[in-house]
C-alpha cells in the first residue's frame, strides 16, 4: 500500500490534462492500429522481416501513408486543447532547467 501512495501521481498523471482528451491519452488504439499494420506487412512477406532494414523500410513507409491520410487531420478535440497542453509543457520544462 506504501508503495501505490507513493506512486499515485504517476497513476493519475491524466487528470491535469482538459477533460475533453483524456479519454484519448489512456487508451492504445493508435498503438494497436500501427502494429496491426505491421503484423499484416509480416505475414504478407513470409512470416518475418528479412532484415533489421526491411523492418526500418516498412515502419517508415507506415507511418508515412498514416500521416498523408489516417492521421492528417489530427483529432478535434486535441487540436482545441494544444494551447493550453503547450501551457503545461512550458510551465514543466522550465521548472526542470532552474
Amino acid at each position: 500500500m506504501k508503495m501505490l501512495k507513493e506512486k499515485k501521481k504517476h497513476y493519475f498523471a491524466y487528470i491535469k490534462y482538459p477533460m475533453e482528451i483524456r479519454r484519448y491519452l489512456n487508451n492504445t488504439n493508435t498503438v494497436e492500429s500501427v502494429n496491426s499494420i505491421l503484423e499484416t506487412i509480416r505475414r504478407t512477406s513470409g512470416g518475418h522481416f528479412q532484415s533489421i532494414e526491411t523492418t526500418m523500410v516498412s515502419i517508415y513507409v507506415i507511418t508515412k501513408k498514416l500521416k498523408n491520410n489516417k492521421w492528417s487531420k489530427g483529432i478535434p478535440a486535441i487540436k482545441s486543447s494544444r494551447y493550453e497542453i503547450m501551457q503545461m509543457f512550458n510551465f514543466r520544462f522550465q521548472t526542470q532547467k532552474s
